[in-house]
């Protein structure tokens, strides 16, 4: 293979996630959707590092050309790869500790909030003494649920269920820490449009996912969609986390709620078909022909860690 198909190879893995996310784009189940927009920021990240390190390795693209010049061109070459890869490297963990100190600016002790009630599922809720309205989750090891004053005072007893339901969803789902992922890679590439766009999705897609357990919580969705519309036309959130209302997707998540956007099974299969097949397929490809005889326990041990990760957003939530 050339370095024309190995570029080729190499756009069409990191497209899959992404051409998935197209397909199923607001017909699909949110979950499904969130594992598809987290692939794609993910894929961002990976696959220059992998190409890079691959193009690194021993007889890769110069296979052949063992003596001589051409060695010494390939250690070049190597040593190249390899700095570039320390650099990416080296962003990735300046984008982690910038998100980290966000996300312990909003937590409940710098907060001065106070002790904190539990929901039924064990869930601590902080009350923020502020008048403006207000609700996210926060933390990653032990995640918790912050709501304001302002908030409790805005919405009907029914709403303020749903709001803290709401929430409760994006602490048992895990939402915090892919969220944090999503904001690293953004952080990290936000100067290439995919990524934006794929958080923003991500987000999107999580809270839709928060809102089905509200509603299924409350037993009714025209309540949540009043509790969101009611926060989301006051005011956002300030957290770097999941939020209850964000104006930019108001109209998606309420129009939900109210069924204008039915589910397609058909198409969230097609979407996670075609990039399971489409990435697998494509890496496969990519290895082989980088590294004649790769150890495939390896390229099987990358997918599992990266199937796991994506898959996160499938984590249980209990009603």
């Amino acid at each position: 293979m050339n370095a024309a198909g190995i570029a080729l190879v190499g756009a069409l893995a990191l497209a899959a996630p992404a051409l998935g996310g197209v397909v199923s784009d607001r017909r699909a189940s949110p979950r499904v959707a969130a594992a598809l927009h987290l692939w794609a920021l993910i894929g961002i990240a990976v696959a220059p590092i992998a190409f890079l390190l691959c193009l690194a390795g021993p007889g890769s693209l110069l296979r052949g050309t063992s003596h001589g010049a051409h060695e010494h061109d390939r250690q070049i070459l190597a040593w190249v790869a390899l700095g570039v890869v320390g650099a990416i490297l080296g962003w990735l963990a300046v984008a982690t500790v910038r998100t980290l100190r966000a996300t312990l600016a909003v937590g409940p002790r710098r907060l001065s909030v106070g002790e904190p009630t539990a929901t039924p599922e064990g869930v601590p809720v902080y009350i923020l003494p502020v008048e403006r309205p207000v609700a996210f989750a926060v933390g990653l090891r032990r995640a918790r649920v912050v709501v304001s004053q302002g908030l409790m005072d805005l919405l009907s007893e029914e709403e303020r269920r749903a709001a803290v339901a709401h929430e409760v969803a994006h602490v048992q789902g895990g939402h915090p820490g892919l969220l944090l992922v999503g904001h690293v890679m953004t952080q990290a590439f936000g100067v290439l449009p995919p990524a934006r766009r794929a958080f923003a999705s991500l987000r999107r897609e999580l809270e839709a996912a928060a809102d089905d357990h509200a509603a299924r919580a409350v037993g009714d969705p025209e309540v949540v969609a009043r509790a969101i519309a009611k926060v989301g036309l006051t005011s956002a959130a300030p957290a770097p986390s999941a939020a209850l209302a964000d104006e930019a997707d108001l109209g998606y998540r309420v129009g939900r709620l109210l069924g204008r956007y039915p589910e397609s099974r058909t198409r969230a299969t097609v979407a996670l078909a075609l990039t399971g097949l489409l990435a697998i397929g494509v890496v496969a490809a990519l290895c082989g022909a980088l590294h004649p005889g790769a150890l495939w326990t390896g390229v099987v041990a990358c997918s599992a860690l990266l199937g796991w990760i994506g898959l996160r957003p499938f984590r249980s939530v209990r009603a």
